[in-house]
């Protein structure tokens, strides 16, 4: 026991002199146990000496922190507090609970606004580690096959920790990744918690966690109700007039109308790649997880695995995803919406899919048969070929230089310089 503690001691204090190699460390010589920690800890130095893009929400937030939240009182905190949860957001505030209670915290109580996105590390790298540590189970023993270790490789990058720096989003979409995950591996309420913590993280989580709800209370519903549901929504569109007439009845459902709705969809067609004409930023970011989630749903779907080669849990994060996949379909007239519902129901696809190649599940039959299902799998995970090189773009470009070596410089210094910058040095 002592010599576990001493090497756990160990692999936390080589995390603060060299990140990088206390992450090697941990993954070579830690138990489970520790490792798991070790994990989460690295992913808070990593966020902590994060370098941000410009113009992106998480630089917003964390200045909101400095223009509004140092100093405020708790007085101003509480009447805050209450505007968001009653739906009615203060302009000076940020408009949601979790991101409201960490600004304050870092910035009001502590005064320490610099603190934020360490905190904010905290919870992503908790629950994205806690996800991952729920399906990534196998026997070492067993040598995986090619498709699984390709699986696990796009089950780790898909919401990864270059996905932290959006702040809200992702996280949320962890928490509810955990509950669902636990409440159908132990069948205990208390999993549902974290399925309805999901809406204070992001209000977007109201509706985005409906499809979970609904599959816990209906999931005696037979697999073909689900599959028909999820065809029929590429080819159904939606009346949205009273839907946008309905939020706009409320105050922050007026203001993301505002912010997301366009009537003419046309207009978001090449939103999510906009902002660079490389190719692996223009699919990988969001267009390839659309098509590969669809893809491998359709795949699992034909080959028959749906329900007949599933366990309990498998069921349960496969349904959640289809049915999350056909309200993001059905909701095409709200681009953003439509498109974090689809991300996030390709988590659950992505991950019954790995939990199938796990258990060795994912192919049957013999000859002709076996090489046909080789191929649809195969032909539905080339399609995140665009997405991993687009996280390893993204990796390279907020990864701090510090995180080779003292990361405190990096806390203690203004100066701060990507992997990216030192890499066309040289070039």
């Amino acid at each position: 026991m002592r010599s576990g503690i001493h090497i756990n001691t160990s692999s936390i204090i080589l995390l603060f002199v060299s990140p990088i190699l206390g992450l090697f460390y941990s993954i070579k010589y830690l138990d489970w146990q520790y490792k798991k920690w070790s994990l989460i800890f690295f992913i808070v130095i990593f966020g902590s000496i994060m370098v941000l893009p410009g113009a992106s929400d998480s630089v917003r937030h964390q200045q909101n922190v400095y223009d509004h939240y140092v100093g405020m009182s708790i007085a101003d905190f509480g009447s805050g507090l209450w505007h968001i949860i009653t739906l009615n957001p203060k302009a000076d505030t940020n408009d949601d609970v979790f991101i409201h209670i960490i600004s304050f915290v870092t910035g009001g109580l502590l005064g320490l606004p610099r603190l934020f996105f360490v905190v904010v590390a905290f919870f992503f790298g908790y629950f994205y580690i806690t996800g991952l540590s729920r399906v990534l189970r196998w026997d070492p023993g067993i040598k995986l096959s090619s498709h699984a270790i390709f699986l696990v490789l796009i089950f780790i990058i898909y919401l990864g920790i270059d996905s932290m720096q959006t702040v809200r989003t992702w996280t949320g979409a962890w928490i509810l990744f955990n509950g669902v995950y636990g409440y159908y591996q132990t069948k205990k309420k208390k999993y549902l918690w974290l399925v309805f913590a999901a809406p204070l993280v992001h209000a977007a989580y109201l509706v985005m966690a409906l499809p979970v709800l609904i599959v816990i209370f209906l999931n005696k519903m037979p697999a073909y109700v689900f599959v028909g549901l999820f065809i029929t929504s590429f080819f159904i569109n939606v009346s949205h007039g009273p839907i946008i007439q309905q939020l706009n009845k409320v105050e922050l459902g007026e203001s993301k109308v505002q912010a997301y709705y366009k009537p003419d969809p046309e207009t978001w067609k090449n939103r999510g790649g906009r902002s660079s004409g490389n190719w692996y930023a223009v699919y990988g970011k969001n267009k390839v997880l659309h098509w590969g989630a669809n893809a491998l749903a359709l795949s699992t779907i034909l080959l028959g695995l749906y329900k007949r080669k599933m366990n309990t849990i498998e069921v349960g994060l496969f349904t959640t995803g289809l049915l999350m996949a056909t309200f993001a379909n059905l909701g095409k007239f709200i681009p953003a919406f439509s498109n974090r519902m689809m991300i996030n129901a390709g988590l659950y696809i992505v991950a019954t899919v790995v939990l199938l190649s796990l258990r060795r599940n994912l192919f049957h039959g013999k000859g002709i048969k076996l090489n046909l299902s080789h191929a649809i799998i195969w032909c539905s995970l080339l399609i995140f070929i665009p997405k991993v090189v687009y996280v390893a773009a993204n990796i390279i470009y907020y990864t701090s230089c510090y995180i080779i070596a003292i990361p405190l410089l990096g806390w203690v210094s203004d100066e701060n310089v990507s992997i990216r910058e030192i890499i066309e040095w040289f070039l």
